[in-house]
């Protein structure tokens, strides 16, 4: 019976401590889920400022005349444009994606054409450019879009 008893009192108390560890486990997750809505919160506080610098840029660009391989011209533009911004649990820090684009024609009457697109990955917080992923080279498809965009996504997780 003495056995029974203090057989009985240690199932009752190692319920009671596991429902204790799940209990600060589920804690702890919540805690982490807060954490991770508060960071991305953070970066989207960058967004107007990177959009603004953007907008700078592409104002500013002029119509360059290029000479290409086989001697001809082309006439060329940058352009940027803001993809996404993010928290980015690999860099421990806000990330933003930029798609940098040249668009040329081959004389001023005719449709631009996207010659090179670039998608660059950056540090928000030092504007310093992570990596960076060709996805147009000569008008033509160069990095496969769904791979270069799994590439970034690793920056998430």
């Amino acid at each position: 019976m003495k056995h029974k008893k203090i057989l009985l009192i240690f199932v009752l108390l190692v319920i009671v401590l596991s429902g204790c560890s799940l209990n600060s486990n589920k804690n702890a997750t919540q805690n982490n889920k807060d954490e991770e809505f508060s960071l991305k919160q953070e970066c989207y506080k960058y967004k107007d400022n990177l959009t603004k610098n953007i907008e700078k840029f592409n104002n500013e660009q002029k119509l360059e005349k290029r000479e290409d391989n086989d001697g001809s011209f082309s006439y060329c533009e940058e352009t940027q444009k803001l993809k996404e911004i993010f928290y980015s649990n690999k860099l421990n820090s806000c990330a933003y994606v930029v798609t940098e684009t040249t668009l040329c024609q081959t004389d001023q009457n005719t449709a631009f054409n996207v010659s090179y697109e670039y998608q660059n990955l950056y540090n928000t917080l030092t504007n310093e450019k992570v990596e960076s992923f060709r996805t147009i080279s000569r008008s033509a498809p160069f990095e496969n879009a769904n791979e270069v965009q799994a590439k970034i996504d690793a920056y998430k997780n």
